[in-house]
């Protein structure tokens, strides 16, 4: 609550939708950010997600992936 939730927007792109996740995921692997905690590893997570990696993805894809995204969280 003290703070605006959106400390910085990321944006990549490649010669191809593959290039520019490939970018945002080694984006997001350098980018520190310190005193607060982040959804760095959660958007990790949804850019490897094979449906997200191949464009199959809609306004329910959070809603439908949710349990599987969070898991894959505590397996790295």
């Amino acid at each position: 609550p003290f703070y605006d939730s959106m400390l910085a927007k990321v944006i990549t792109f490649g010669k191809d939708r593959n290039e520019a996740l490939l970018l945002m995921k080694k984006t997001l692997e350098d980018l520190k950010i310190y005193g607060v905690q982040t959804t760095i590893d959660f958007h990790k997570a949804i850019l490897m997600h094979a449906d997200f990696k191949d464009g199959h993805y809609n306004c329910s894809f959070l809603q439908n992936n949710f349990s599987s995204l969070m898991a894959s969280l505590t397996e790295n």
